[in-house]
């Protein structure tokens, strides 16, 4: 079976120069792809026409040869045998500049989840980091984040807290206080009965 197994729909630089498809065998034999069709969700297709698929093989596939530009923020990708639909891959969101589309292939061959991945791996098996969309974000996207400050100031906390806060850091030290004293009390029976 021929599935649609990862995609870079925003690499480093230039999309059009780095954006790929990739497909996957998952079956035991060879597949030949004439009259296999690729379409994107706006209708661009690519003819696989002459093109081979080993058992356990994959084959990459770059914008520069399909003529399909990737959408950032959301793509659906189809794959078609003869007019029948035999894959769907998509994703919701946006791809982080470098994250890749990977797709979780069951051990029945069939496609599953679809999650991004800061590792991309072309031609190769899929690497799940299972980057979250949050998460699936380049160095210089996440350098455009605001900063949180943090603060250490006990005080600062409380305060933020409200008047509860105080509350229940007294309480937290006085169970703190409380089993210190109760461990306290065990060692030294233990040495009293060493003792004796």
């Amino acid at each position: 079976m021929v599935l649609i197994s990862e995609f870079l729909p925003n690499p480093a630089g230039k999309d059009a120069d780095g954006e790929w498809i990739e497909l996957f065998n998952s079956g035991t034999e060879p597949v030949d792809l004439s009259g296999w069709v690729l379409k994107d969700a706006s209708g661009k297709s690519f003819s696989l026409d002459g093109y081979r698929i080993a058992p356990a093989e994959y084959l990459v596939l770059n914008s520069k040869t399909t003529k399909i530009g990737l959408n950032n923020g959301g793509e659906t990708l189809f794959l078609y045998r003869s007019g029948d639909r035999k894959d769907q891959a998509e994703f919701s969101g946006t791809a982080g500049e470098g994250i890749s589309v990977s797709r979780k292939i069951g051990e029945s061959g069939l496609g599953g989840e679809t999650v991004f991945s800061s590792s991309p791996t072309p031609g190769r098996e899929n690497i799940f980091d299972s980057a979250p969309v949050e998460e699936a974000l380049s160095p210089t996207e996440r350098a455009a984040l605001p900063e949180i400050p943090v603060s250490a100031d006990v005080s600062s906390a409380a305060a933020v807290i409200g008047g509860s806060g105080m509350r229940g850091i007294f309480i937290f030290a006085a169970a703190f206080a409380v089993a210190a004293a109760f461990l306290a009390a065990l060692l030294i029976r233990k040495i009293y009965s060493r003792e004796s």
